[in-house]
């Protein structure tokens, strides 16, 4: 294949990029998940309850919930390689400055809303990784990328515009197959966000002398290879000769269940032991999914898979501030973990049904 004919990067530059990439999605995650496991002692100094925990841990989502179709939009338009940097910029600075803004007041609530407002602004620019890896990557990569291709890409830019085609979405909005994924989606990011954000509060409230590496790595290590599993077994299970439509209902059951099951046992859990169990299945689980229902898209709409996804992904996000906000409201009102924990079992359920009653594996448009 020539460059003309859209190999526009050598294998040393795909692979520099993979690299970065890599270590930048290594950096996202870091900053999106260190405030849940600060939030214990966060709390205890600040004297706040668990609905203002709650608030605390899901605003993130609400600037992130915002900026997914906008980050798309401006990455298709003025190009990702530049949004990046713009973006990984404000959220380093951002993250550089939210202790310090912490403690810029002594009044509990002033408090409060500087560290809520810092997680928002986290959310809106959750492209960010951190300044050194973009600067490096736009130095390496990206800075004489554009201009070494150009022309390649302005002479193939015609015949790719002509060939997209619109979005049938009124076709779309009435497919059950197309809305299933998205409730199956909004299920399991409400368990895989709820695990996430409050899990480490959970561990050190009933297990104050449990090893916080622990509980705040083990489970996530195994989810790694939970992963790759279940891509292995989809992909094992067509070669076999089994539907596409059975392998992501059989794979996303095992999911939603996996998650559903522990989550309910773990209430009965006097020992760390049985509760770190319980909690590494669940994660576990969650890490199936990622061979379910996140890659329908790809087999319901081939070609607008990146729309479906978008869609699918801004409900996901939702659960984010819902969910980890209602989770914190129960904890307040009913002092139980089993209601938390229960309830989340419930949606995973119901999100397992819907999606094998009208999941489907085959292509709608």
């Amino acid at each position: 294949m020539t460059e003309s004919e859209g190999k526009y990067w050598t294998r040393p530059e795909r692979r520099k990029w993979a690299g970065g990439l890599f270590f930048g999605c290594m950096a996202l995650y870091a900053c999106r998940t260190v405030p849940p496991l600060c939030l214990p002692i966060m709390a205890e100094e600040f004297g706040w309850d668990k609905t203002q925990s709650g608030t605390v841990l899901g605003s993130f989502f609400w600037g992130y919930t915002m900026t997914q179709f906008l980050g798309g939009y401006l990455s298709d338009k003025i190009g990702g390689d530049v949004v990046l940097p713009v973006a990984a910029d404000f959220w380093a600075l951002v993250t550089l400055m939210t202790p310090q803004l912490a403690y810029l007041s002594t009044d509990k609530y002033s408090t409060l809303y500087i560290v809520i407002l810092s997680r928002v602004l986290l959310g809106l620019s959750q492209g960010m990784f951190s300044i050194l890896w973009t600067l490096g990557m736009r130095f390496i990569l990206v800075a004489n990328h554009r201009k070494k291709y150009q022309l390649s890409i302005d002479s193939a830019d015609k015949p790719i515009k002509e060939a997209r085609e619109p979005v049938p979405w009124l076709m779309l909005l009435t497919k059950a197959g197309f809305w299933a994924p998205v409730i199956g989606h909004f299920c399991h990011a409400n368990s895989f966000f709820i695990l996430l954000s409050w899990a480490p509060t959970y561990f050190h409230e009933n297990f104050p002398s449990a090893k916080g590496w622990v509980f705040n790595v083990v489970p996530w290590i195994v989810s790694m290879f939970s992963s790759i599993l279940g891509g292995w077994l989809a992909d094992t299970m067509i070669r076999k000769g089994y539907s596409v439509t059975f392998v992501r209902k059989f794979i996303e059951t095992i999911s939603l269940l996996g998650t559903a099951v522990p989550l309910i046992l773990i209430s009965y859990m006097s020992t760390f032991q049985g509760a770190l169990f319980c909690v590494v299945f669940a994660v576990a689980s969650c890490g199936l999914h990622n061979s379910g229902i996140l890659i329908n898209p790809q087999d319901i709409a081939p070609k607008h898979a990146g729309s479906v996804f978008g869609i699918m992904n801004m409900a996901g996000a939702i659960p984010g501030f819902v969910g980890v906000y209602m989770a914190g409201h129960i904890l307040e009102a009913t002092k139980s973990w089993a209601a938390v924990f229960n309830q989340t079992a419930g949606v995973c359920i119901f999100g397992c049904i819907v999606y094998i009653l009208f999941g489907t594996g085959k292509r709608i448009i």
